[in-house]
């Protein structure tokens, strides 16, 4: 009888090694990381857009692509991606767990068109009293004397020392007779 404890004691023991191994490799699988290269291009024209910003959604981590519309970033498989420019609309793209650990993607965005209603350019200038007004309002900071140790750099040969102020004063001249 105490074999058969024993032999149960150690196939208990081998299936929660079996267990927490499966976990640890799960765990593994779940936060694999995914780096993700690729362009992004106009839809219309396919040329790169230089600038594109590829942000992860809900995070501040991201890149810019550089002058070729090349991109390089390191994510979580369960992310998703953001690619903006100015003058296109956003596109995303969510990697949804692939087992890869690496993925080469084209992006094409689609240009953004804003419709002005109307537009009015209107010809004139303002009067005489608009422009006093404005100048009116402006407030000019009233200049306060500096010594000349403060306007001068410090360098090697002659530091700044905070202590010592020494002022400009003008030339003395010889009184006329």
């Amino acid at each position: 009888m105490k074999g058969f404890f024993q032999v149960l004691q150690h196939l208990c023991a081998a299936r929660a090694l079996c267990l927490l191994a499966g976990l640890w490799l799960w765990a593994g699988v779940a936060l694999a990381q995914v780096r993700v290269t690729g362009t992004v291009s106009g839809a219309k024209d396919r040329k790169p857009i230089p600038g594109a910003a590829v942000f992860v959604q809900g995070t501040n981590k991201g890149t810019v692509a550089n002058n070729e519309g090349d991109f390089s970033i390191t994510v979580s498989n369960t992310d998703t991606l953001l690619f903006r420019a100015v003058g296109f609309k956003p596109q995303r793209l969510p990697l949804d767990r692939t087992g890869l650990s690496q993925i080469v993607v084209q992006i094409y965005l689609v240009r953004d068109s804003i419709q002005l209603g109307e537009v009015r350019i209107q010809e004139g200038r303002p009067d005489r009293s608009t422009i006093n007004r404005a100048l009116r309002n402006v407030r000019r900071p009233t200049p306060q004397p500096t010594p000349y140790a403060a306007r001068r750099r410090p360098s090697r040969c002659f530091p700044l020392i905070p202590l010592l102020l020494v002022t400009r004063f003008p030339r003395w001249q010889a009184p006329s007779a």
